[in-house]
């Protein structure tokens, strides 16, 4: 084999990086999907042979990306995506990725970002929305709104096209307790909340039953959908969900 020693094209492999990883339904593999979409590549080789042919070079993967997501990159998704680009690497490239590391890079300044940074510094537009944030999965977006997950932010979408009443990720206080349910509803005045059960976002079975008291206490009950679920069926599950509420809820 003739190895052309050309890396390939920036976009087309986080293009198809983000395919690969889109097609599956883990936490992980959405996660390092939603992290591409902010990071710039470049690859280095320092004309090392790899071992593994003589005429092969060992080479670096550098990912640039925005200093608030560098700690996303925990060794787990870095993993997870240096399997991916050898599988995806052409190859007669002629270069075995070694290793990825993750830069802080400067951001772009737009013309009005300190009135904006102004803003939230003095509280200007602060919510409640979604206030308990992990330090090692990033949130992801739908208009506006703040999610944990895709099986969260699928179901939203859902929600609002029900025409139904409800709170994602809302900031619940009682004296000194606070709790956050992934979505509290109101149908036709009766109220209830729907979790979605993934290993990080619940991880505990004790501290979950605690948590599920807390809020059947105060005359809210909870139902429960594996995540996996929440994502493929998305639909379906808004619709059980409200035709639960509507059978069992005075």
């Amino acid at each position: 084999m003739s190895f052309t020693y050309e890396f390939p094209k920036e976009d087309d492999l986080l293009y198809t990086l983000s395919s690969v990883l889109m097609e599956h339904d883990d936490d992980d593999s959405a996660s390092l999907a939603w992290l591409l979409l902010f990071v710039e590549i470049e690859f280095s080789s320092f004309g090392q042979y790899s071992f593994r042919r003589w005429d092969e070079y060992l080479a670096y993967m550098h990912l640039h990306a925005p200093m608030r997501l560098v700690k996303f990159f925990s060794d787990t998704l870095k993993t997870m995506l240096l399997d991916l680009v050898r599988e995806l690497i052409p190859p007669n490239c002629g270069y075995w990725i070694e290793s990825i590391e993750v830069h802080p890079r400067l951001e772009k300044a737009y013309n009005d970002w300190r009135d904006d940074h102004l803003k939230m510094i003095v509280g200007e537009g602060l919510n409640n929305q979604a206030s308990f944030q992990s330090s090692s999965h990033p949130m992801c977006e739908y208009k506006g709104i703040r999610f944990r997950s895709k099986s969260e932010r699928a179901l939203a979408a859902h929600f609002e096209d029900s025409g139904v009443l409800f709170f994602p990720l809302p900031l619940a206080v009682c004296g000194a307790q606070r709790k956050e349910p992934d979505f509290l509803v109101c149908q036709c005045g009766r109220w209830a909340i729907l979790e979605v059960v993934t290993d990080h976002t619940h991880p505990s079975v004790e501290k979950e039953a605690d948590r599920t008291n807390w809020f059947q206490n105060h005359g809210v009950t909870i139902r429960q959908y594996p995540a996996k679920e929440c994502l493929r069926n998305s639909s379906e599950v808004v619709a059980d969900f409200l035709s639960w509420m509507e059978r069992n809820l005075a």
